[in-house]
């Protein structure tokens, strides 16, 4: 059965999985061709939608990803970005009542 395929990617956690497992090993992943890679022989790769969020006020971490998303869309041709809003979340700890500001992407 032949098909035509389109590949969603939530940036947030892709990032912070791969880091998580590997360090920095994966950090400059190519996308579309990990998805070509997971195609059956009969499909075919129409588009890769990566979903992230730009940081702010993180300057060496924000330069880095402007250069992975520019070099994503230099170089993957079926890849379009779709930027979202980034968000702090404030979350209080149920056990000492400290408050802290996590990330949270929407």
């Amino acid at each position: 059965m032949a098909g035509r395929v389109v590949v969603y990617i939530d940036g947030f956690n892709l990032y912070n999985g791969l880091k998580d497992k590997h360090g920095r090993k994966y950090m400059w992943l190519d996308l579309q061709r990990l998805a070509a890679r997971l195609l059956l022989p009969e499909q075919q790769l129409v588009r890769v939608n990566y979903f992230s969020a730009r940081i702010r006020g993180a300057e060496p971490s924000a330069d880095r990803q402007a250069a992975y998303i520019d070099a994503l869309t230099a170089h993957c041709l079926l890849l379009e970005v779709v930027e979202g809003r980034f968000q702090e979340k404030r979350v209080d700890c149920r056990n000492c009542g400290h408050r802290r500001v996590s990330p949270a992407s929407c």
